[in-house]
Order: C-alpha cells, then sequence, then structure tokens
C-alpha cells in the first residue's frame, strides 16, 4: 500500500527534474489526480461501484395557494398546511402552468422561477419529477427498487430508455403508477461565486500563530435533504496571530436563485490541503460568522473528522439528474449502482481506493504524463508499458461486470440473463 508522499517520491527519484518547492509537489500531485481520477472511473471495475439509496416521494396536493405572481415574491399557503421540506429543485403545478421551485423558506413559503398573474386561493401540486443522482456519480450502472421480502408491487430492475426513445414514443410527463423505466434527465449546474469577505477579527489568547486558506461555494439543496456545492471562488490567504480568529460576512440574499452560502478552509501550513466545509448559511441569511481554528486543533487532527468538517467533493456544481416512467405513485427509496468519483489525493497520506497491489500504477501513469512534458519519448515508452501492464491486471482481476446491453445475441459467451435488456415499452393503466 502507498499513499500520496509514497507515489510522490517515488516519481520524483525517477525524473532528473525534481525540485523541492510548493510549486512543483501541487504540479505533480495534479497529474498523480489526473490520471487517478481517469483510471478509477475509466471501466467498471468492482472496487470502482457504489450503490446508494435514493428517497422518492409521490405527488403533494396543496389547496389555497396564493401568489401576486410577481417574479421573486413568494407563493404563500395558510399555516395547517406544508410545502414538502423536498420540493427545492423540484417542479411545482399551479394554475395549469409548471415552475421550478427554487427554494422552500418555511413550512408554508416558497419561491420559483417565473411570473404569473395574480392568484389567490388556488389548487397546486408538488411532483418529485427529477431524481438527483448522489455528487461522487460519474455514470450510472443500474437503477432498481429493492426490497426485503417479495411483494405484489412492480419491483426489482427498471429498465434504461434512453432520451431518444422518450422522445420517440412521447412518454407523458405526467403519467403516475408503478414505475417501470428510467430516463436520463439534463444536469443541474450550481453556479459558482466570485469572492468571500474575510477578516481577522479579536479572539482570546492562545489561539496560536497559524494561516489558513478560505473559500466559498454555492449550494443548492436536492430532494434528499444533501447539498450540491458549486465550484469554489479563489482562496484567501489569512495569516492569523495568538489573539486572532476569522470572520466570515455575508452580505448578499440569494432567496430568489435558492442558492446557500457555503464556507470551505484548509491550512497547507498545517499539512490541510484538503478544503474542509466549516458552515453553510440559508439563501436569505445576511450574517457574521466566526471560527477559531486554533493551532491546537489544527495539530490535533480535530478537523479530520469528515461528520463536522466534510471534505469539498470536487464536484464543481455538476448534479446528474433521472426522472422514472411512469413517475412514482408512492414514497419509496431508489437503489442505484454506479461508478464513483473518488476523493482528490491531496494530503501526504491520503491513500487511493484502488486495489493495494495496483496503488503504484498512478505514479507510472503519471511518470509516463511528466516524460512527454519534457520530450523524454523513450522513458515514456517504458512507463507506458509498465502502465498497460498493471491495466491489464486490473482488468483481469476486477472487471467482471458484463455490459449492460449487447447489440446481438444479449449475454454472450456462455452468460445469461433472464431480463431481455430490449423490451418493448408497455403503457400502464
Amino acid at each position: 500500500m502507498a499513499d500520496l508522499l509514497e507515489i510522490r517520491t517515488f516519481i520524483e527519484n525517477n525524473l532528473d527534474y525534481a525540485p523541492v518547492n510548493t510549486t512543483w509537489r501541487e504540479t505533480v500531485d495534479k497529474y498523480i489526480n489526473d490520471v487517478y481520477f481517469r483510471i478509477f472511473t475509466g471501466k467498471a471495475y468492482d472496487f470502482a461501484q457504489k450503490i446508494a439509496k435514493i428517497p422518492v416521494y409521490k405527488d403533494v396536493s396543496i389547496s389555497n395557494a396564493s401568489w401576486n405572481g410577481a417574479s421573486g415574491s413568494p407563493i404563500t399557503i395558510p399555516i395547517g398546511q406544508e410545502w414538502p421540506v423536498w420540493c427545492e429543485g423540484q417542479v411545482l403545478e399551479i394554475d395549469d402552468l409548471e415552475f421550478d421551485i427554487v427554494f422552500r423558506k418555511d413550512a408554508t413559503t416558497i419561491y420559483v422561477k417565473g411570473s404569473h398573474s395574480i392568484l389567490a386561493s388556488v389548487p397546486a401540486k408538488v411532483k418529485n419529477r427529477y431524481i438527483d443522482m448522489p455528487a461522487d456519480l460519474t455514470y450510472i450502472l443500474n437503477v432498481s427498487r429493492r426490497t426485503l421480502a417479495v411483494t405484489a408491487r412492480n419491483v426489482g430492475q427498471y429498465t434504461a430508455v434512453s432520451r431518444f426513445e422518450d422522445e420517440y414514443h412521447n412518454l407523458p410527463l405526467d403519467e403516475v403508477s408503478v414505475p417501470a423505466y428510467w430516463i436520463g434527465a439534463d444536469d443541474n449546474h450550481t453556479i459558482s461565486p466570485r469572492n468571500i469577505s474575510i477578516s481577522a477579527v479579536a479572539a482570546p489568547a492562545g489561539q496560536g500563530s497559524r494561516s489558513i486558506q478560505v473559500a466559498l461555494a454555492f449550494a443548492e439543496r436536492g430532494a434528499n435533504q444533501d447539498y450540491r456545492f458549486s465550484g469554489l471562488t479563489n482562496e484567501l490567504t489569512l495569516a492569523l496571530t495568538d489573539t486572532q480568529q476569522l470572520q466570515v460576512q455575508h452580505t448578499n440574499d440569494f432567496t430568489t436563485q435558492g442558492l446557500y452560502k457555503a464556507v470551505f478552509f484548509r491550512s497547507k501550513d498545517a499539512g490541510y490541503y484538503t478544503w474542509r466545509r466549516l458552515s453553510v448559511v440559508a439563501p436569505d441569511v445576511a450574517s457574521t460568522e466566526t471560527h477559531t481554528l486554533s493551532l491546537s486543533n489544527l495539530q490535533a487532527n480535530t478537523f479530520l473528522d469528515d461528520i463536522t468538517y466534510p471534505i469539498y467533493n470536487g464536484a464543481s456544481g455538476t448534479t446528474q439528474r433521472i426522472r422514472l416512467y411512469p413517475r412514482q405513485d408512492e414514497d419509496y427509496e431508489l437503489t442505484v449502482r454506479y461508478v464513483y468519483r473518488p476523493l482528490g489525493l491531496n494530503e501526504d497520506q491520503d491513500t487511493p481506493t484502488l486495489p493495494p497491489a495496483q496503488h503504484m500504477i498512478l505514479a507510472y501513469a503519471a511518470l509516463e504524463q511528466l516524460s512527454m512534458q519534457t520530450n523524454n519519448d523513450s522513458r515514456a515508452g517504458y512507463y507506458h508499458a509498465k502502465m498497460v501492464q498493471m491495466v491489464e491486471e486490473l482488468d483481469a482481476r476486477y472487471l467482471t461486470s458484463p455490459a449492460r446491453r449487447f447489440v446481438k445475441g444479449f449475454m454472450g459467451n456462455g452468460l445469461t440473463n433472464p431480463i431481455p435488456m430490449y423490451t418493448n415499452l408497455r403503457r400502464l393503466p
């Protein structure tokens, strides 16, 4: 097993040029992570797969919704009714029109994109049409509904339908029943902020002298109540003295866009190269927050707690989505199996989530790229051959899942699958 430091050291020992400075370290780490992501997600290796449980919800009918129709104005309902907590990012049908819900301020108030005429005490319906995939998803392998016991409901593997097939058959968006198919939908992309406002303010003595980097991301909240983060702003570095702490100012109101504000930090001097989350502030909140980030906590591994300080996943604001056909008529959990994108290797102690015997494939692949950069073709060829050899070992040991669809013969080469990969679309009553 090799960690990032060992992989980087191996690379430097095999290069003619390996200066000792931060810029060179970051350059080598970028090459390592580039080949890491490409090898890890390039094929459906067993070790690169994950299963996630994703809640889906039936439609919720609302009565007596009121809206003045102006863009950016709230839609309210009387106390006693409640907008579903999962409604952000979903669809509101009101007055026979559909609007995208951007923010649920509270149980009786939401905001949508668009404008309309004045509406008073009219019926409305919230639809969970779009299902957000996990933030670390690269591509989907299977969507199904799994149960603990045999049930009369139509459960099990759902059949993938292409968007071309969806359009060709004109599958109704508002048909509600027991789902049998899943269809890719447009990705959702969260825009990135441009700046963050920070400063050093007074704190009790004993914090220690330390240097930290701070950045801001926007976030949107999905139906399963997790946050989907944008790219980060350019980092700002703050040198804090023994009697200072970090202060972050949030001055903008993003209610009409539904953008939460998330603060991330790292401290390269203390060995923290990975971005970790400090806080998330609601779109409608203008506030000032402070964080001590004391030297003793930096040295005591306090911030390795990824429950309290979740790691930035590097998804840069893109969330893949699907929809079910027909749309679900009850609340339950989908099971999604997928190839995931691993967290980056940023800190010396980080280890790849590849099988331990194949960790050094990253060194050979990065050495190939670095040799090509310096026009050393003979070395590039040698490292390429070593990398190919190790990829073939990965394929032989861990590439055990057959392709999802075969154009001819369904599951060939002695493999069997009781469910034909090409099935006729059927309408459900």
